[in-house]
Parts: structure tokens; C-alpha cells; sequence
């Protein structure tokens, strides 16, 4: 992918404040701990002189001279790392909790690596990116946010003689909103309401909608709510509602923006397991808005097979 100068300059203005806050960081754990252990200045300050003498090396006489004193100062160094990791151990500290602690050990959160971009560089660019094609992109028209489930209302339509809803109701559908009904003998389903954003439904309210004594499944529109559905007792729980994000993220498994979620939701499509519950989030079929296609993102219709535990 080709990224713009400004993408370039901004994902470095990122890479540098993560340097920034590191080292920062870093020199705050070492104002702490020379506070709180007198000896450590004395071992800092040897090793500290120590690389600060290396340059008298170059004004001796003979090589020979100069190898003995650089292997002088190399052991004063030592010596002086070795007294202050036993001083870090000694208050319970990792050996490298004075050590600049980088986003990025490969390059040291510079955003190169010898003359190569570095791979931390790299995928803020894409985030970038991304966030920029989101913004320049049909994606801001998108109904997600006011999706509106009663676009099958209960209003009276001349050309059916009867409300859109009334009209489904004769095809067969079940209409579930906040209710249950038995499939069978073995497997009740429950459907909720879509609430918007969030649910106005505890767990014990959507527990008491469906009887127990069988399987239960329940059918909720919105797959964000998921503090709700690690609660209820329902084995099963089937959502749709992203789209599967609109937009996939070739070889990523992700999807591009998840209402509630933003870029990248974790819940997109696919099964999750949430405390035991097995929530399926169906892609579907549909695009959000008929402006906005959907790419790399192919339509879904979900088949689950219920087996008895016997049959496992």
C-alpha cells in the first residue's frame, strides 16, 4: 500500500511520543528508586564514569596501555550493573526495571530498523489508513448507529390490506419482542427487542422470558451487549446487526467498523464463547446502506445443527 507524506509524518509523530513516554517513564522509575535506595547513586555514578573514560583510552601511549585500562573500565562497569540488580532484587524489582521499556524492542521505538521501516511503523500506517478511508468513505452515511427495527411496523398498508407486521404474521413469521415460544418439546427461543445501544433488559428479566426445562436459545439483534449475554442462561445466543464489519480485512479475520465497537470490532461474525455461552454473530446479507458495498465481506446465511449431548 501507498501511504501519503502526511500518513508518514503522523505515524512518526506516534512513534516518537511512544519513544518520548518511555523514556519518560524510565527516568521517573530512576528518580523513585534513587530516592528510596541510598546506594544506588554511588553504583550509578561508577558506571556512569566509567563510560564517560573510555575516551582517555585514545590518548595513550602504546595499545597495549589502552587494552589494559578498557578492560579496567569494563570490569568497574560490570561490577557496578551487578550491585544494582542485587539492589533491585533486594527491593523485589525485575533486573531491567531501570531499562527504557519500548513499545517497540526492535527498534527501539524509532520507526526504522538499519534503513528498513520497521513493522511497528508499518501497522500504525495502516491504522491510519484505515481511520482516513473510514472518514473519506460512504461509512459516515451508514444507518448503524439509528438502525430502527420497526421498519416493519404495525401501520395499516393499503397494499396489503394490513400492516406491514400483520403481514409477516400471515406468512408465518414469529415475531419475538421480549417473548418466547417453543420450537419444540426439547428447545424454547427467546427474542429480545433491539434497545439501541444499550439494553434495557437485566439478565434475570431476559432469564424469566423463556421457560426452563430445555434448550434455550435467544435471538438479539445488537452482539455488543455483551455484558448482558455473559449473564443470561442461554446456551445459545444469534446476532447480526455489524455486517460483518462491512468491510474485511484481507488475511485478518477482522472486520472494518462494528456500531458500538468502532474500527476492528471483536464481535463482527463468527462464534464467541462468553462464559459459556455461545454467541453466533451472523455477517448476513445485506449491506448497511445500499451506497456503501460490501468488500471482502461475502453474504451469509448461517446453518446450526443442534445435536443431543448423548450424540456428542
Amino acid at each position: 500500500m501507498i501511504y501519503s507524506p502526511e500518513l508518514f509524518e503522523e505515524a512518526q509523530a506516534i512513534i516518537d511520543a511512544r519513544r518520548l513516554d518511555a523514556e519518560s517513564a524510565r527516568a521517573m522509575r530512576d528518580r523513585a528508586f534513587d530516592a528510596e535506595e541510598p546506594e544506588y547513586r554511588r553504583w550509578k555514578q561508577q558506571r556512569a564514569a566509567a563510560a564517560q573514560n573510555i575516551v582517555k583510552a585514545l590518548g595513550m601511549k602504546t595499545k597495549e596501555e589502552a587494552k589494559a585500562y578498557l578492560e579496567k573500565l569494563r570490569d568497574e562497569n560490570l561490577t557496578a550493573q551487578d550491585e544494582i540488580r542485587k539492589l533491585l532484587a533486594k527491593h523485589d524489582l525485575p533486573a531491567d526495571y531501570l531499562e527504557v521499556h519500548y513499545t517497540c524492542p526492535k527498534c527501539g521505538d524509532t520507526g526504522s530498523v538499519e534503513t528498513s521501516v520497521c513493522d511497528c511503523k508499518i501497522g500504525v500506517l495502516r491504522e491510519l489508513a484505515f481511520r482516513e478511508a473510514a472518514k473519506k468513505s460512504p461509512l459516515r452515511f451508514c444507518a448503524f448507529e439509528d438502525f430502527d427495527l420497526k421498519y416493519y411496523s404495525d401501520e395499516f398498508n393499503e397494499k396489503y390490506g394490513c400492516s406491514p407486521r400483520e403481514r409477516m404474521r400471515q406468512m408465518g413469521v414469529h415475531v419475538l419482542e421480549n417473548a418466547s415460544e417453543r420450537f419444540n418439546e426439547d428447545i424454547v427461543i427467546a427474542g429480545l427487542s433491539d434497545s439501541g445501544r444499550e439494553p434495557v433488559l437485566y439478565a434475570e428479566d431476559v432469564n424469566e422470558l423463556a421457560e426452563y426445562g430445555c434448550f434455550r436459545i435467544l435471538i438479539s439483534h445488537r452482539p455488543n451487549h455483551i455484558e448482558l449475554y455473559q449473564k443470561v442462561d442461554y446456551p445459545l445466543i444469534i446476532c447480526g446487526h455489524v455486517h460483518g464489519g462491512q468491510w474485511r480485512i484481507p488475511f485478518t479475520h477482522k472486520g472494518l467498523y462494528g456500531p458500538q465497537q468502532g474500527i476492528f470490532p471483536k464481535y463482527s461474525e463468527g462464534i464467541h464463547n462468553l462464559n459459556g455461552n455461545l454467541m453466533y454473530i451472523s455477517r448476513g446479507l445485506a449491506s448497511a446502506d445500499g451506497r456503501i458495498p460490501r468488500l471482502y465481506n461475502n453474504p451469509e446465511i448461517g446453518f446450526i445443527t443442534l445435536k443431543p449431548k448423548e450424540n456428542h
